[in-house]
């Protein structure tokens, strides 16, 4: 028994072609060496562009600007790098992806105390709060980098309530700049007294 193989239209013995059990005649329909031949020659590489037009600043740039992706024509992103890390930071500085990494990385620092809320619970004692560090009254900020570093001083962080074992909702902690945060998690100051600080460093010398 003979049977026609496709790609070339010879006919050749079934003992040339691979067992398929879903093909005609249980074989596949593409010999052994032209199935060969199609995996040494790998796959078609793509003609890399001279110069691409960012879709977002519209900027032509050298396709090094732009970050690889094999299922696009080009065989890169339609963003140029610096467009796609601006858009990846606006997403990280957002309150709902800031408050997640927020939350995850006070849960790191805090092995010792139970917590049982979601970042709900944090966008809740946000509005609670009017968008202002507990303490201050500063506007809370909430800007983040593409690597989720959210350093600045006027970002907001989790305090825990004096003697909190336990959080299991917004009524167990505040929200405060960082700047605060940092001056009570390390000096272990009163509220009052890092008020103090707080106003003779940015309200007394403003």
């Amino acid at each position: 028994m003979n049977k026609i193989r496709n790609n070339c239209g010879k006919r050749l013995a079934l003992n040339n072609f691979h067992k398929k059990p879903g093909g005609k005649f249980g074989y596949n329909s593409i010999c052994k060496m032209c199935r060969k031949n199609k995996r040494l020659e790998g796959p078609k590489r793509k003609r890399i562009p001279q110069q691409i037009r960012c879709t977002n600043c519209k900027e032509i740039k050298e396709p090094s600007c732009f970050y690889r992706k094999s299922s696009s024509v080009s065989g890169y992103q339609s963003y140029c790098k610096k467009c796609q890390r601006s858009k990846i930071k606006k997403s990280k500085s957002k309150i709902e992806n800031y408050s997640k990494i927020v939350l995850k990385k006070f849960s790191n620092l805090n092995k010792e105390i139970k917590i049982n809320i979601s970042y709900l619970d944090i966008l809740n004692r946000f509005r609670i709060q009017e968008e202002k560090c507990q303490i201050s009254k500063h506007k809370l900020e909430h800007e983040s980098d593409i690597k989720g570093r959210t350093d600045n001083i006027w970002n907001f962080s989790i305090l825990p309530k004096e003697n909190v074992k336990e959080i299991n909702s917004s009524d167990d902690f505040i929200l405060v700049i960082n700047l605060i945060y940092s001056i009570q998690k390390i000096y272990k100051y009163p509220t009052k007294k890092i008020l103090e600080i707080y106003r003779e460093l940015f309200v007394n010398n403003g």
